[in-house]
């Protein structure tokens, strides 16, 4: 699949409904910034929160962005797209292109689960990152979908980047279920 017809079609998907912006919406958004800051801080991983609403993402560079050289002043950063553009470029191609492959595949399975049990699910898989030096290391990939509208359109997302241990790829329940694929 080329990765930008992957981009355009999950684009599609995320950013094509109507969403509404209330107080509900901007308060989950705040507690979603949260749990990221949380997630950079604990995990010492670099965390990307997709807002689908705004079209913009907040990304918290933790430990990781900063073994990465990926961090310059700032702790977190706001960016006008839901992409990681500043990660997904230094990602191997053939892995990047996987990984919108992967998260479209994501996407179709949660849709089709119960509403009440898609909570329980997340994405991992395993990315190469070139550093400065043109050398690969893995990163482990988790993404999970925080938040839904009304009409069970995902809202808000998180991606978490932290270094590997190992390489499958696989859609995890936190109900200790787990496929591999």
């Amino acid at each position: 699949m080329n990765k930008n017809i992957g981009q355009d079609q999950l684009n599609k998907q995320l950013l094509s409904p109507d969403f509404v912006l209330d107080s509900a919406v901007e308060a989950r958004y705040q507690e979603a910034q949260s749990l990221a800051r949380y997630y950079a801080e604990v995990e010492r991983a670099l965390v990307v929160l997709s807002d689908m609403v705004r079209a913009k993402s907040y990304i918290c560079y933790g430990r990781l962005g900063q073994v990465l050289g990926l961090q310059t002043e700032a702790v977190s950063e706001e960016v006008e797209s839901i992409w990681e553009q500043v990660i997904l470029e230094q990602l191997h191609p053939e892995d990047l292109t996987d990984k919108i492959a992967w998260e479209l595949c994501y996407h179709a399975y949660m849709l089709a689960q119960p509403q009440e049990q898609r909570p329980d699910y997340y994405l991992q898989h395993f990315l190469r990152f070139r550093l400065g030096d043109g050398s690969y290391v893995m990163l482990r990939h988790r993404i999970y979908y925080l938040a839904y509208d009304l009409e069970g359109h995902v809202s808000l997302s998180l991606c978490l980047y932290t270094m590997a241990q190992d390489s499958r790829v696989s859609v995890v329940s936190s109900m200790l279920l787990e496929i591999s694929v």
